[in-house]
């Protein structure tokens, strides 16, 4: 219930910057700390998914965004990789420029089917709100999903904030 709150919580926040027009304030976010926090929930929200996760960061990354912010990004396009992929393996590498979601067995697939293509749509509202917060920060998002399910989704952050 907690968790549930937190979140919402963190919605209504990233919600409220994207309808106003006012600029984001900036703060340090630890990535590693948001990320362990997302990952632990997820094997509690879906313990009959056969998930591994497998981060690429470097210790103590932080990002210059808000922490609400962030949690939105990254917990849309994991969720994205966990409901609308296939099981398994999923990459999460996290840079000061790039976030960047892969779940692996669609990546094999994909590469043996020939059939990946950049898509952006199809998956509901997250990805919607993702989109907007990279069209507002002039981030860059492309997605790659193969047989209508999820292969990869990478934010470049071309314009730090």
């Amino acid at each position: 219930l907690k968790r549930s709150i937190n979140q919402m919580e963190q919605i209504s926040e990233a919600f409220l910057w994207l309808a106003s027009q006012r600029s984001l304030e900036t703060e340090s976010t630890n990535a590693c700390i948001v990320l362990e926090k997302l990952i632990n929930g997820y094997l509690i929200q879906y313990p009959n998914k056969t998930i591994n996760f497998h981060n690429q960061l470097p210790e103590e990354l932080k990002i210059n965004i808000p922490k609400s912010v962030f949690i939105v990004i990254l917990d849309n396009l994991i969720r994205n990789a966990i409901q609308h992929g296939s099981e398994g393996d999923i990459q999460i590498k996290l840079n000061t420029d790039t976030i960047q979601i892969i779940n692996s067995q669609s990546v094999d697939s994909s590469l043996e089917n020939q059939s990946s293509h950049s898509k952006t749509s199809g998956y509901g509202v997250g990805l919607m709100i993702v989109e907007r917060i990279c069209q507002r920060l002039n981030w860059k998002l492309t997605m790659h999903t193969s047989n209508d399910s999820f292969v990869s989704a990478k934010i470049t952050m071309d314009n730090h904030i």
